[in-house]
């Protein structure tokens, strides 16, 4: 399969706003995911706010670098329940600083703007060995049925590793897994390409969108 991803220098580890950082793909049937190890050293996050440092940590433990999440929350200035959180546009700079073969960009929702962009953003990581780091409302809300394991109406956002994909003429799935430190939340899940990605296009406040 051959792919694409079309980057401006000038807004490498900034937030690129243009549709073109959406990689072009062309589909081929089939399933690929990455295996990641929910284990001690690549866990729940380790405290309700930890989300994006969980995600960054397992992203990073995928190509094989171990970075604990307390050192990586205090990068991303991020303190113990206390309100604050990961900002999106600045995970590819804390990626960056640990992985030098591959530089992410984080792409806000608007520019990824159909099921297709999404899938292609799913392909274009996994097959990349890289992964994504999507921020969602993982809950039901304005017109998306919310991921699997969440319901009600609860209005929030939340990082997830996009760790796969599966693509024929009439199924489109997206494999990811949830750092969340709820046990009925964590670990690998599976969701409609549909309904992953309206819960990245629908939620319409906070750090939106995906780093790939």
């Amino acid at each position: 399969m051959r792919l694409k991803r079309i980057v401006e220098a000038a807004v490498l580890a900034a937030v690129v706003v243009v549709a073109s950082a959406v990689p072009a793909v062309a589909y081929t049937n089939g399933s690929r995911y990455a295996t990641i190890r929910c284990t001690t050293s690549c866990g729940q996050q380790d405290y309700s706010n930890w989300c994006g440092v969980a995600a960054t940590h397992a992203v990073l433990h995928k190509l094989g670098v171990n970075v604990a999440q307390a050192t990586l929350a205090s990068r991303y200035g991020v303190g113990r329940v206390d309100g604050s959180a990961v900002a999106i546009r600045d995970i590819p700079g804390v990626l960056g600083v640990y992985v030098k073969s591959f530089t992410y960009v984080a792409v806000p929702r608007t520019s990824i703007s159909s099921v297709s962009s999404m899938m292609s953003v799913a392909q274009y990581s996994v097959d990349n060995g890289h992964l994504a780091i999507p921020c969602v409302n993982p809950y039901p809300w304005n017109g998306s049925p919310g991921l699997p394991t969440y319901s009600g109406t609860k209005q929030g956002g939340h990082y997830l590793v996009v760790r796969g994909y599966n693509y024929t003429t009439s199924v489109q799935n997206i494999y990811y897994w949830d750092p969340h430190y709820n046990a009925s939340h964590y670990g690998n899940h599976l969701a409609t390409a549909s309904a992953f990605w309206k819960c990245m296009y629908y939620k319409t406040w906070g750090s939106q969108g995906v780093v790939y």
